[in-house]
This record gives C-alpha cells, structure tokens and sequence, in this order.
C-alpha cells in the first residue's frame, strides 16, 4: 500500500498528464491573429514625416511576410491570386497574378511574359551604360518601378540581380507582388504600398471590372469618366523626393500609373530633373495626362529642359521632336516612351 504522500504525488501526475494535452489543443485553436499587411504598413509608417521609417519597415514587413503560415494571409486576396511561371530576359521565375481579369495577368498566365522588347531594351540600355563605366556589379545599381503593378518589371530586373524600389499603391498588386517577392526569395526590392504625387496626401483608385489590375488615382473630387470605373480604396500619396536619399545609383526608371506621371514629376523634381537619371522609360497618354489634373506638355518640356532625349522606339537615337510626339497617331491614345539623358552616350 502506497503511503498518502506518494499517491498525492501520482494523483498529481495523472492529473498534469490529462489537462496539459487540453491545454495544447486550446492554444492550437486559438493562434495569435496576425495584423493585416495593409494595415500594418500604414499604421507603422506611410504617414510619418520620417521617410527612413517608411522604408526600415517596408523592409522589415516583406521579410516577417515570408515567414507567415497560411492561415495569417488573406483569404481574400488569396483566392484573387493564381502562381504561374513566367520568362523574362532569359531568366526563368515564378510569379503571383490576378487569377482573371487583369490584362497583364492574363498575358502572363496565357504567354509567360509581358512587354517583352521594352523589358529587354531596357536592360540593354542599362548593361551598356554599366560596361561603358566599368560597372559590373548589378546589385550597385537601382531601378526604380512607379506603378509596379503585379510586378513584371521589378521581378524581372530583380531576378537578374539589380537592386529595385518599387511604389504600387493598390493593395491587391502590392499583396501579389509581395508574394512573388517570397517565392523567389527576392532581398533586394523595397516595395511601398503608396501612390506618388506632388504633394503628400491621400487620394481614391478605381478600376475597370474589365482591367482590375489597372488602377487609377483621382485626387481632390476628380472621378473617372466612365461609370465602369470601380472605386476600389483610399490610399496614400506620397512625394518621391523624400525618397531620394534611398535611389542609390539611380540607372533607370520605368513608370507607367494612367496619366498621374506628371503628377509624380512635380512630387520628384530632384529625382528626375536634377539627377540627370540615364534611362527613363514612361508612357504617355495626353488625354489621361490631363485628366488627372497634369499638362501633357509641360511634362515632356520639363524633361527636355532637364536634359532628356525622346525616341518612340528605344533609347538612343533616332531622337524625336516634343512636336513629333503630339502629332503621333499610329500608336494608340497610350504609348511608351523612351528617355535618354544628354550625358549618356550608348554608342
């Protein structure tokens, strides 16, 4: 017979053996609840006046991102969300699209690529002005992507081993790309969920039902022209030139945000008129362009007074007269040009 201490002991035992799997099974049904990333971004940073912080935690989100399980993600965005395998530049990767409904995902889920010359003759640009200055290592120089969309351009220049800054202020594009940053373990991109414009403030993005990846920025009670234009949320705009410390050496710029580049232009002076950038590749449609409060010729004489060269065809020669440019009618109501600064010589 067990004395009174040792069966308190056993009773005890038994006891701690019943209750502590019971205690697991709580704590399994009842994860932290992870904040939404959206939320978090801005919360921490998009409003602060101290633009490090912006970018410390950009960096610091994308990191802790990757390492959340899946049921800390967003179902919502999830199931909007297809991976599919993509080629560009001779560089093979993965990437995370809109499932339908978005004309750049569609081209990527049918074909595996999306503006595939202007992609290449971009990097051409770029790898000769780096041979010409005996640059040779791509992680020394930064493209920057305005309007980075799901991502085509910043995955692409970040898989050949460039250092990227990229602002898409829709959070379905941003929450995708964020993804495609995880899968291919992509470190040397710093995305910031927020538009760019000539002043720090907040304005609305719509969309078409038809092109929902495609957002467009109205500010100060514009709205679209067309009632197929969904409203989509409140963001936050914010002046590029606040970045500028974070450029590195700046090589390249693609941008491409519906009309709002002028817009951008007056928010980046010291970036894109001061700091003689060498390539500057931007679409440009006048009617949008004016739309959203810019001046479609003020914005390419600002350029040209800064030094750039246009060509509707690729960067360098042949060049291009503002006036050429207004009389083009070939090429659509939106078409992309190509800038070379004065101080590059590709030949």
């Amino acid at each position: 017979m067990l004395p009174t201490s040792s069966k308190f002991l056993l009773l005890l035992l038994i006891g701690m053996l019943l209750i502590l799997p019971l205690m697991g099974g709580l704590q399994r049904q009842s994860p932290p609840v992870a904040p939404q990333p959206h939320r978090l971004i801005s919360s921490l940073s998009l409003n602060s006046t101290n633009k490090v912080r912006v970018v410390e935690d950009s960096i610091r989100f994308h990191k802790d991102f990757c390492k959340w399980p899946a049921q800390y993600l967003e179902p919502a965005e999830e199931a909007k969300a297809r991976q599919t395998h993509v080629r560009s530049m001779g560089i093979q990767f993965d990437m995370v699209v809109h499932a339908t409904g978005d004309i750049v995902s569609d081209l990527l889920l049918r074909t595996g690529t999306w503006e595939d010359e202007e992609t290449m003759k971009l990097l051409n640009a770029v790898e000769s002005y780096m041979h010409k200055r005996g640059i040779s290592d791509r992680k020394s120089v930064t493209i920057l992507d305005i309007g980075a969309e799901v991502g085509w351009y910043t995955m692409s220049f970040a898989s050949k081993g460039f250092r990227v800054v990229a602002f898409e202020p829709m959070h379905a594009n941003w929450y995708m790309l964020s993804k495609s940053m995880c899968i291919n373990q992509s470190h040397d991109i710093i995305l910031i969920n927020a538009a760019l414009g000539p002043a720090e403030t907040e304005c609305t993005l719509y969309a078409e039902e038809i092109n929902k990846g495609n957002a467009h920025l109205y500010c100060g009670g514009q709205r679209p022209p067309s009632p197929s234009y969904v409203r989509l949320a409140t963001v936050s705009v914010l002046k590029l030139d606040d970045f500028a410390d974070f450029m590195g050496n700046l090589v390249a710029i693609k941008m491409d945000i519906e009309g709002s580049e002028h817009n951008a232009v007056k928010g980046g002076r010291k970036v894109f008129l001061d700091r003689h950038v060498p390539f500057i590749l931007t679409e440009y449609g006048p009617h949008m362009i004016r739309e959203k409060g810019g001046d479609p010729i003020a914005y390419l004489t600002e350029l040209q007074d800064a030094g750039y060269r246009f060509s509707m065809d690729n960067f360098g020669t042949p060049y291009v007269s503002i006036d050429q440019i207004l009389a083009e009618r070939t090429r659509g109501n939106n078409f992309n040009l190509f800038l070379t600064h004065s101080s590059v010589d590709l030949y």
